[in-house]
């Protein structure tokens, strides 16, 4: 199954499971509020699809796409196993979202 994190109406994220997932776990293991981590949590044991980062309460909206922005890919480059096949691909689809987020950010000033 795949999943997607949405990060406005008009901007998402699709990428297989194991990234979705991946990405996830970076967040929960980051998160700053109880609100933030109950839905994380909510997310993964419930195997859903999708995650709104559009429709988070705006602190938790900010600290999720600055975490993507700022230290999504120095995370994984430092925690994924060198040996892990296509691993420049996994490093390159989140690269991908961490761009994203920047993106989202910079348009909101």
């Amino acid at each position: 199954m795949a999943g997607s994190v949405i990060l406005t109406r008009d901007l998402s994220w699709p990428v297989n499971s194991s990234q979705y997932n991946w990405v996830l776990e970076f967040l929960l293991n980051s998160a700053t509020s109880v609100g933030l981590t109950e839905l994380l949590v909510e997310t993964l044991e419930n195997n859903l699809p999708m995650l709104s980062v559009a429709d988070m309460e705006p602190d938790d909206r900010l600290t999720v796409l600055r975490l993507l922005r700022d230290h999504l890919v120095s995370d994984a480059t430092e925690r994924l196993p060198s040996s892990m096949a296509n691993r420049a691909g996994y490093v390159h689809a989140l690269e991908e979202l961490a761009a994203l987020a920047r993106r989202v950010l910079a348009e909101r000033g």
